[in-house]
């Protein structure tokens, strides 16, 4: 599913943002400290955000998806020069994913992804 992992390649970059602000913003990084984060590890984030829309286009062209080829296509060229793009998700209704596809995609963590929520509510 071609906008799972481009939702959490989203995700990831959304966070490596918060991390490298943290290094410099007094507030956020006693935010970011306060729930444990390791504030060095923005490049790890930034990189699985790569990785992430990297899977996302292959899945998105074995669909013949083109809107997301696109889009997906942009954030990689962006991120290879070193700035943050998110990609454009276009979400189907639950009806019309595939039920094996949705139990197939879960995400396994070392960061509680609760944690992360709560420290970047918009």
């Amino acid at each position: 599913m071609s906008t799972a992992y481009a939702g959490r390649g989203n995700f990831y970059l959304r966070w490596s943002e918060f991390l490298e602000k943290a290094q410099t913003n007094r507030y956020t990084r006693r935010k970011a400290q306060r729930f444990g984060f390791d504030l060095n590890a923005a490049p790890q984030y930034r990189q699985q955000a790569t990785v992430d829309y990297q899977q996302a286009l292959k899945l998105a062209q074995k669909q013949d998806d083109f809107e997301m080829i696109e889009d997906l296509n942009e954030a990689i060229a962006c991120m290879a020069k070193g700035r943050a793009c998110y990609v454009t998700i276009h979400y189907r209704t639950r009806d019309e994913i595939p039920k094996d596809s949705i139990e197939r995609y879960s995400v396994k963590e070392n960061v509680s992804l609760h944690k992360i929520f709560e420290v970047l509510k918009f």
